[in-house]
């Protein structure tokens, strides 16, 4: 019997219950990032080349095209205006005009496919910044700020087209900028729940990640914004 293809055996989902109770625009959102070509590729593989193709935490176009070669994903996803992949990378440039890997590697996380156990391993590897095998608060601060930047203000852009099934530019831009306003209360107690723990070592971290309903969700882009939106109401 063949192997079966990897499957988010581990990732938090939202409930039955929880997906009733989204908004429209987070349906729309949640339906485009189900449907988005990251989520047919496993994260390990896309973790592997645009790794191999990155230079000092950064892509430029070129190195970028030949990632996206090595994963079999049409160069057309890059230069069409109208493609949700053009949409999305245009959120992830930095001011050197070069794509920032950290967050493709979130976008990754978010959307590919495979075990939450090796999404986390990839979580505490980026952002131990000084390898002291010791995740600390201001670490925690890091990597919670750019999960929020994200999911709020970069996946949602794969949303935005015409007819049904899309968010208009406007639409985008007002969910957006609606929940991010959520981010200062809800990180404020996120960083909390962290500093209870004090030192926060590497088990620990994969414990919390994978068990903990006051981290976990944070696997979830979905669950990431319901919890922006609640402190932004």
């Amino acid at each position: 019997m063949g192997a079966c293809a990897p499957k988010r055996e581990e990732a938090p989902l939202p409930s039955a219950t929880q997906i009733q109770m989204l908004s429209p625009q987070e349906k729309i959102i949640m339906q485009n990032e189900s449907n988005y070509i990251f989520s047919r590729l496993n994260f390990k593989e896309l973790s592997k080349s645009i790794k191999s193709e990155s230079i000092d935490g950064s892509l430029s176009s070129s190195q970028l095209k030949r990632a996206f070669l090595d994963l079999e994903i049409s160069l057309d996803e890059l230069t069409s205006p109208e493609s949700a992949t053009f949409k999305l990378l245009s959120k992830v440039k930095n001011e050197k005009k070069l794509f920032e890997v950290r967050k493709l590697m979130l976008i990754a996380i978010f959307l590919g496919k495979g075990k939450a156990s090796d999404k986390i391993e990839w979580l505490f590897r980026q952002y131990d910044i000084d390898a002291s095998e010791v995740l600390e608060y201001n670490e925690f601060v890091t990597m919670t700020h750019e999960i929020f930047d994200v999911v709020s203000r970069i996946l949602p852009a794969i949303s935005i087209g015409e007819g049904v099934g899309s968010l208009t530019k406007e639409e985008y831009d007002e969910y957006s900028a609606r929940i991010i306003t959520g981010k200062d209360k809800a990180q404020m107690e996120l960083t909390e729940n962290f500093r209870v723990l004090e030192s926060v070592r590497h088990d620990d971290f994969v414990k919390i990640m994978a068990d903990d309903p006051k981290f976990k969700f944070l696997l979830s882009s979905t669950l990431v914004r319901e919890y922006l939106r609640k402190y932004a109401d």
